[in-house]
């Protein structure tokens, strides 16, 4: 492939038409005499063990690109803490630096890693490369040495294209985080503050040192007498301060705090963040979901992260890795009137989830969480090492019997091993359906 690519660069950079003719026209004859020899019979295909070896080095070279994409996103973040380093250490004003931070952010864009990482991402998402990738393991997997391969390395091979995409996509977000990241340690301002914490720091190491030129580690400097107890939490401590008996429950307001927002994680989320960052995926605290309510009929309840980002319904909210947190929802009133599709691992903890949401929301409706999708997608289920207690009167009947081949051989089946073309034509299936109409029996 480098020889390839580096003898395309050299015809191709070369200013003299004639020599580029010409080349082309040796490339011309050559394709012609192979078109020959295939024609007379001279050049058969390749044997079944040359084949097989091919498809080794196809592997070998998978391989080494899942490295490749772990060291991009590594020198991505190393770029990124040497802008903040760049920051901390800069004396500019908040403008000055918000500058910088663009600036910054076209380095990370335009420097090695980034500009290979975003031919390969959009080779990758082109759809003619896509089609034809796709086309090219469909047509291996009809040749009779295809069945000779071990079943791991057919996994690979079938996998190989979703998987590819599943980890660009992955290095994809990373850039966008630390833009949005970058972005926001600027314009709160809080460099400002980690600037002048480093200043105290580096002033007090500077007394510090001061000090260890006059007193040695054994001198003593300062000596109290301290009582004891064990402490085990915030309110145990306050009752040990106080003299109070205050249960771990009541603390919080009886000590005037505030609990912590549960947060759930949208996709989509125009309807509480606006139109502009619509489909950035965006953490949002519960109470805030009550406020406003979506324009889409419908929405999405994904059990894996991954799944959602890698598809594009730009109109419909999606809920990314709530599990069992779905109870947070049971509250938000317009719930109630929005169809609920939900995809999630074909294991028994994702059918509990499904059977959880119906419970609160009836009209649930679930998408490839059936027996005919587990069956299609065998070969990629592990064992689930341990399983959940279901509520079979929250399930269909499709449901409940692929519960039942679940929970006897002890199987899951993670939704990310099911290809994104076929779980987007079941969703937009499901959209244009009759959501929430699904009884249960």
């Amino acid at each position: 492939m480098l020889t390839h690519a580096l003898a395309r660069l050299a015809t191709e950079s070369d200013p003299n038409q004639q020599n580029r003719i010409e080349l082309l026209e040796a490339e011309k004859m050559r394709i012609d005499q192979e078109i020959d020899a295939i024609r007379t019979g001279r050049k058969p295909a390749i044997t079944p063990e040359a084949a097989l070896q091919r498809i080794a080095e196809i592997l070998e070279l998978y391989a080494e690109l899942q490295g490749d994409f772990r060291r991009v996103r590594e020198e991505f973040e190393r770029l990124n803490r040497s802008l903040r380093a760049e920051i901390m250490q800069s004396e500019d004003t908040r403008g000055v630096v918000l500058d910088r931070f663009f600036e910054g952010y076209d380095v990370i864009g335009e420097s090695a890693a980034g500009q290979a990482f975003e031919a390969f991402y959009r080779m990758l998402t082109d759809n003619s490369a896509h089609g034809e990738l796709e086309d090219s393991l469909e047509r291996i997997a009809s040749r009779a040495f295809y069945r000779k391969l071990a079943l791991a390395d057919r996994k690979k091979l079938t996998g190989l294209q979703e998987e590819l995409l599943v980890r660009a996509n992955e290095t994809h977000a990373v850039m966008r985080l630390l833009a949005v990241s970058l972005k926001e340690f600027v314009r709160s301002q809080d460099f400002v503050k980690e600037r002048h914490l480093a200043e105290l720091i580096r002033e007090t190491r500077k007394l510090a040192h001061e000090v260890s030129k006059r007193a040695g580690v054994n001198d003593v400097v300062w000596e109290w007498d301290l009582t004891s107890c064990d402490i085990d939490s915030l309110s145990r401590l306050w009752n040990t301060v106080t003299g109070e008996n205050v249960s771990a429950a009541d603390f919080l307001e009886h000590a005037g705090l505030l609990r912590l927002p549960q947060f759930v994680l949208v996709k989509n989320a125009a309807a509480w963040v606006g139109e502009g960052a619509a489909e950035e995926v965006v953490k949002l605290p519960v109470q805030s979901l009550g406020l406003n309510h979506p324009k889409h009929k419908s929405y999405f309840h994904f059990l894996h992260q991954q799944t959602a980002l890698s598809l594009d319904f730009p109109d419909v909210p999606i809920f990314l890795a709530l599990g069992y947190g779905v109870t947070l929802l049971a509250n938000l009133p317009w719930m109630k009137e929005k169809g609920i599709l939900y995809f999630g691992d074909l294991d028994t903890h994702g059918l509990a989830i499904l059977a959880e949401c119906r419970r609160l929301f009836p009209q649930t409706q679930s998408v490839l969480m059936d027996l005919p999708t587990f069956e299609r997608w065998r070969d990629f289920a592990v064992t689930e090492p341990k399983g959940a207690a279901l509520s079979p009167e929250y399930l269909t009947p499709v449901e409940r019997a692929l519960a039942d081949v679940l929970s006897e051989g002890h199987l899951r089946l993670e939704q990310e091993r099911i290809p994104l073309d076929t779980v987007r034509g079941a969703l937009l299936a499901a959209l244009a359906g009759s959501v929430g109409k699904k009884t249960i029996d």
